[in-house]
């Protein structure tokens, strides 16, 4: 017991030494204002620090998408204007494309009426080589003598069935009955086309 107590009472004596060192630094007038300078010192150093800048980060809407508008001639649209003055632009560009539209689906009647006709026109000097004439009448007389009512029974055309009216004439693709004549001793079958009027630039016609 006496060592512990030795060693307590000369830590609390060391401890005493320092609160009095401590006290005295204090009230020594140089430690004060060294104090008063540090502090100044770090004060001025946190001021002059530069404030960190960041970026700013903007956001910007995309641009919209838009559709692409289809494109029609320039001297289509102005020819249109012209003749219509009272259709507006959107009224005018809708008729142009149905116009389009239109022309293109008689584009492609075009192969299969040519096809039929020159059939026709065979089957016609086929006709001819086995009676010696052409059959004569009307649209509708030459076809069914050309389809089995003859003489012979005998079947030179077999026309599609799209292209046979309601009174048995050969139509075209566009509803108007073709026609059939021998001119010069040559067969010629026209078709009056997309326009349906005979003798225009768009007719079809097949002549052997």
């Amino acid at each position: 017991m006496g060592k512990y107590k030795t060693i307590i009472i000369g830590v609390m004596a060391l401890l005493l030494v320092l609160v009095v060192l401590c006290i005295a630094l204090l009230h020594t007038p140089g430690a004060a204002s060294q104090m008063h300078g540090l502090t100044q010192e770090h004060a001025a150093e946190t001021t002059s620090q530069p404030t960190p800048v960041f970026p700013q980060i903007t956001t910007q809407a995309p641009a919209p998408v838009r559709s692409p508008v289809p494109i029609i001639q320039d001297a289509a649209l102005a020819q249109a204007r012209r003749k219509f003055p009272n259709m507006s632009e959107d009224e005018i560009k809708v008729a142009l494309s149905q116009h389009l539209n239109l022309q293109m689906i008689s584009e492609e009647r075009v192969p299969a009426i040519r096809q039929e006709i020159t059939s026709l026109v065979v089957a016609m000097q086929q006709f001819r080589e086995t009676y010696g004439a052409y059959p004569i009448g009307s649209n509708a007389d030459i076809t069914g003598q050309l389809m089995g009512s003859n003489p012979k029974k005998i079947v030179f055309y077999e026309p599609s069935g799209k292209y046979i009216g309601p009174s048995g004439e050969v139509l075209d693709p566009w509803g108007t009955p073709v026609r059939i004549e021998i001119i010069g001793g040559q067969v010629e079958v026209r078709s009056a086309g997309p326009d349906r009027i005979v003798g225009d630039a768009d007719d079809q016609v097949v002549k052997k």
